[in-house]
């Protein structure tokens, strides 16, 4: 699928640009050396390094803008894409979910975990994840969180009640 190598679309689109904008570059300043017939007298000449040197500092200026241009908007692009497409997941992500945790110190968690119809009780740490038992039957786990107000209603009240404190004390 496309939607799987992605990354590697994006970084061979990027990597077409930058060689299509250097190869432009390179075709530029051969063009320009080729036109150099007329003999510059020694004295009119500038000082090399300078950066006066190239009659066509305009152009060099506008095309490496339009190049900058270009390419943060094949970042962008690339950003974006990620962005949308970033939520695919690959392997047994649905297979195997958290179903709950506890803190057992500052650092150790105790995490229930469900893999098709097993469940595991394992021990996560920093240096080690150890599976600590095997349930023998599956603890029933409801779909809904205990609270079932969702954060938008809980918001949507807190800020009725904050407008009713508002004009309560107004007046």
């Amino acid at each position: 699928m496309l939607i799987n190598k992605l990354p590697n679309v994006v970084a061979t689109v990027i990597l077409l640009v930058g060689i299509l904008l250097f190869s432009m570059d390179v075709s530029a300043a051969e063009h320009a050396a080729g036109n150099d017939t007329v003999a510059i007298p020694e004295t009119d000449k500038p000082l090399p390094g300078s950066g006066l040197s190239d009659s066509n500092m305009a152009g060099n200026l506008a095309q490496t803008t339009l190049g900058l241009l270009v390419v943060l908007l094949v970042i962008g692009a690339a950003a974006w894409a990620f962005k949308r497409f970033g939520n695919v997941h690959v392997g047994a992500q649905g297979r195997m979910k958290i179903i709950g945790g506890i803190s057992l110190g500052t650092r150790e968690r105790a995490v229930l975990l469900q893999v098709g119809d097993q469940q595991l009780v394992i021990g996560v740490s920093p240096g080690r994840v150890q599976t600590l038992y095997v349930l023998d039957k599956p603890v029933l786990v409801e779909d809904k969180p205990e609270n079932s107000t969702s954060f938008s209603s809980r918001l949507q009240s807190a800020i009725l009640n904050r407008k009713g404190d508002i004009n309560r004390g107004e007046k």
